[in-house]
């Protein structure tokens, strides 16, 4: 049977009250040493970290960056919470919404209207052009998208099944975990991949483009 937690000094957080224009509310604030008695409660409660996290009241991504930063032994830091904003600022100027310019200027019959890139990517791929057969999109069958793939050999294949995915890795250990970890990483790949590809066949379509017009003014 799953053990109980109570409330108790080693999982309640440490609480204070702060008075803002004349009104108060309550913060909830953990030190380092919460989060270690937290983490020793969870291992001998017996109980699943999603039911651990809904009876203490928090989140289950709060408690799984704490189990993270356990495990790898690195406790986070302001000094690294500012490098990474700065590094997230300095992309920010070199970021291109493909979904903008697709919404705009483009559309393929497979669509059938939806921009998401589990639509597009399927539209793409139906035609016979020479980027599917570039590395790395040639790691996939030909009349296959990467998508369909994933479908076909029982990996993840969407962003719901990915969050369930990563959850039920949380509890899992060993292999199990390992190969959880695997199929996130293949459905992220293919992600990544399906914007890549996205923007190499549209720069196929356009000096596909050229060409014909450089053709015509030939022969004009």
């Amino acid at each position: 049977m799953n053990a109980i937690i109570s409330p108790t000094d080693a999982t309640a957080a440490a609480t204070s009250t702060v008075a803002t224009n004349s009104k108060t509310r309550t913060r909830t604030c953990w030190t380092e040493q919460d989060k270690a008695e937290c983490l020793a409660l969870f291992a001998q409660s017996g109980l699943s970290a999603a039911d651990f996290c809904r009876q203490l009241g928090i989140s289950a991504a709060t408690f799984s960056l704490w189990r993270r930063h356990a495990r790898s032994g690195e406790a986070p830091s302001v000094e690294r919470a500012l490098h990474f904003a700065q590094v997230c600022l300095m992309f920010r100027v070199r970021l291109v919404d493909l979904h903008r310019i697709l919404f705009e200027n483009f559309h393929a019959p497979g669509m059938g209207g939806k921009t998401s890139i589990k639509r597009v990517l399927p539209a793409l791929w139906a035609v016979d052009s020479p980027v599917k057969r570039q590395a790395p999109f040639d790691e996939f069958p030909a009349d296959l998208d990467p998508y369909a793939y994933l479908k076909s050999i029982g990996g993840v294949t969407d962003g719901c099944g990915a969050m369930e995915q990563y959850v039920a890795m949380q509890n899992a250990v060993g292999e199990a975990r390992e190969q959880i970890a695997n199929a996130l990483r293949r459905y992220v790949r293919v992600d990544a991949l399906a914007m890549n590809f996205i923007l190499a066949f549209w720069r196929w379509r356009l000096a596909e483009a050229a060409r014909v017009d450089e053709r015509r003014l030939v022969a004009a």
